[in-house]
């Protein structure tokens, strides 16, 4: 009799803890539209209790802590909170504002490319970071040069030299520049040494750890193809002008490089 008086006692116990419980479900929406507010922040206020609205701006919550309103914050909307019933469950929608911020008149005028004051700062201090003006340094190298061909006549497909990649010529062609020519890498050379200069007295030296090299009519290995591709092409863009291929070019790092080149 005493155990049938507990197990009485523990479900009218649980009974009246379940009908204290609250449940609010509801939908978010924007005032304006109508349309769902997803991801929208619902809780309890005063508790720690809270969900989230589903992509159909859906929320279900529930406690059964006490609790006298329920409040639901997004970004971009003004809170909204209204009067829960503690202990049955109800249904509450919100229709929620847009919240307008007022800023401030922001006029944009033209003026000089930034990119440009930050190339006089480079400018000025070319002698105190052109590596060529230090005593001495050491460096790892990787050294690249392709070189590609252009006017690819039928003519010139037919030459020896091609034949023998005449179908790769007709299937792999890089494309450059705006007209779209193309463009059909003949020569790559790709290096990694260890680099060593000194300036007084003025030494180079340069040991090749490494060296591959490709190219119509240059087999990697052959006597052609380690002097072609065993030298570090060194370019001190700290000078004003570069030479690459037998052709002096304005280095990018010129005293007068805004006339030929556009800073971004």
């Amino acid at each position: 009799m005493k155990r049938l008086s507990g197990l009485l006692f523990f479900s009218l116990f649980c009974f009246a803890a379940l009908a204290q419980e609250t449940i609010v479900t509801g939908k978010v929406t924007d005032a304006r539209t109508g349309e769902a507010v997803p991801f929208a922040n619902v809780f309890f206020k005063g508790t720690t209790i809270g969900v989230n609205t589903d992509f159909d701006g859906n929320y279900r919550i529930r406690t059964s802590q006490k609790a006298d309103s329920i409040t639901v914050t997004f970004i971009g909307y003004k809170p909204r909170t209204k009067k829960v019933k503690a202990g049955v469950t109800q249904i509450i929608h919100f229709q929620m504002e847009e919240d307008g911020y007022l800023l401030n008149e922001v006029v944009v005028k033209p003026g000089e490319n930034p990119a440009l004051k930050i190339m006089r700062q480079v400018l000025d201090h070319k002698s105190k970071n052109n590596p060529d003006q230090l005593l001495a340094y050491n460096c790892e190298t990787f050294n690249r040069i392709e070189i590609s061909v252009d006017n690819i006549s039928e003519k010139m497909k037919n030459k020896k030299i091609f034949r023998s990649i005449r179908e790769l010529m007709d299937s792999v062609i890089k494309l450059s520049g705006e007209d779209g020519k193309p463009l059909l890498p003949v020569f790559v050379s790709e290096t990694v040494s260890d680099f060593y200069f000194a300036n007084s007295p003025k030494r180079i030296k340069e040991y090749i750890r490494a060296t591959h090299l490709s190219g119509v009519g240059i087999e990697d290995g052959s006597l052609v193809s380690q002097l072609l591709g065993s030298t570090f092409q060194q370019y001190n863009f700290y000078e004003n002008w570069n030479r690459i291929l037998d052709k002096d070019f304005v280095s990018p790092l010129a005293n007068s490089g805004n006339m030929y080149y556009i800073y971004t």
